[in-house]
């Protein structure tokens, strides 16, 4: 048993330093820390500078004559054990999320190699380690990322369950399912898809079903307590949005955007691997393997125009090249625009928040300065307020922060 647990533990560590190396590539370059990551982390650092529990967290992306769905704060929590233990770093956050993510392979190997078998485990791992689409997903910020990185536990204790049939593990991977919902609800039809695989297909007795449903109700409990709490605001919001199907998907053009599945296809290319898993040998595992690590080198090796998920000719070290302008520049009662992608420049509120530096971020009205990031200086033209109401004013500054875009300073003149 000792050396079957030895080879496992040597394959998973080959995968896991694969893993990292191959998201280590550019990695700063290829960070995605906007508008929502900025948001979140402003978030979770006010909740600990005030020591405040709270229950809710971020909207889902859809809204309706104002109502909004909430999800729960634990992404808040969660995204706060990173920022913590780099000093609220988006840099060295971010990359420690990444490392943690990494380490989730152990539990992922042993869910699949328990649920199927070994060469399955081994082909999930390279799926999720090499491909583009779980390689983007696994380095930033965000609620469907970290319900992805932690969904491996689920499998674990799913494998752990097929393997030794007791209640105690069922309760366990219903538990982990409930909690997972908390960050994002793509996870309401794995529930479902969970309770029909136990139910219908493997037929568990109504006492089993019972110990399932009940793990997923304390795992859910936080939302279900709000819910208590606020004469079920979440779930009023949701019937009014089933009334109103339409108008709600004409708000949301992107309404089957691919990171509303990314736990989703982890469980369906675990039905698929289990529907070809005779057709798999090493030798297709190997040749797999180094394919991907060819087309993740070309992918990745080269520095990228802009970083996943931000604007063109955009990353986050260019918001540090703003900030730390800005700082030099030493003014007072000034605002921020960024015209390139966040009006509000929420990146650039996080990293003064971070620094200890406060004024009114919202107040766009009384500032005397504005630092300006645009591509020209026709920005007076732009419709959004923060910049259009900072009338009379004048250009004192300027300064080139790549070859596309430029940050002006703006003086209010009386």
């Amino acid at each position: 048993m000792k050396n079957l647990f030895k080879k496992d533990g040597i394959i998973i560590i080959i995968f896991i330093l694969i893993f990292i190396f191959i998201r280590s590539i550019n990695f700063q370059y290829h960070l995605n820390f906007s508008s929502d990551q900025a948001s979140s982390s402003l978030k979770a650092l006010d909740l600990w500078d005030k020591k405040e529990i709270t229950l809710i967290g971020p909207s889902i992306s859809f809204k309706y004559i104002g109502r909004e769905l909430f999800t729960s704060s634990i992404s808040y929590y969660y995204q706060l054990l990173f920022l913590l233990i780099s000093n609220f770093n988006p840099v060295y956050s971010s990359y420690v999320f990444m490392l943690f993510s990494a380490f989730m392979l152990f539990p992922l190997y042993y869910g699949v190699k328990f649920l199927i078998n070994k060469s399955s485990a081994i082909t999930i791992l390279i799926i999720y380690t090499l491909f583009p689409y779980y390689i983007d997903y696994t380095r930033f910020f965000w609620n469907p990322n970290f319900q992805l990185t932690l969904t491996p536990i689920l499998i674990f204790f799913m494998g752990f369950y097929s393997k030794k049939n007791k209640d105690i593990y069922l309760f366990l991977l219903a538990f982990t399912a409930g909690l997972l919902m908390l960050f994002h609800y793509q996870y309401v039809p794995i529930i479902i898809g969970l309770l029909f695989y136990y139910f219908v297909i493997k037929k568990i007795n109504l006492k089993k079903v019972l110990i399932f449903l009940s793990g997923v109700v304390l795992g859910f409990s936080p939302i279900i307590l709000f819910e208590l709490r606020n004469n079920f605001y979440n779930f009023q919001t949701l019937l009014l949005y089933i009334e109103n199907i339409n108008q709600v998907f004409k708000v949301k053009n992107n309404v089957f955007a691919n990171y509303y599945f990314l736990s989703i296809y982890l469980f369906i290319l675990i039905l698929i691997i289990n529907l070809i898993k005779k057709y798999i040998t090493n030798k297709k595992a190997v040749f797999f393997t180094v394919t991907l690590i060819i087309i993740d080198l070309f992918i990745y090796g080269r520095t990228p125009r802009h970083a996943f998920g931000m604007a063109d000719n955009w990353n986050y070290l260019y918001e540090e090249k703003v900030y730390k302008i800005i700082r030099n520049e030493n003014v007072t009662n000034y605002n921020v625009v960024n015209l390139g992608y966040d009006t509000v420049a929420v990146v650039q509120k996080y990293l003064h928040r971070k620094d200890g530096i406060k004024f009114n971020y919202e107040d766009y009205y009384n500032n005397k300065y504005l630092f300006v990031v645009s591509k020209d200086n026709n920005f007076m033209r732009n419709p959004a307020y923060e910049v259009n109401t900072f009338k009379p004013s004048k250009i004192v500054k300027n300064w080139e922060i790549n070859n596309i875009y430029k940050l002006y300073l703006l003086e209010r003149v009386n």
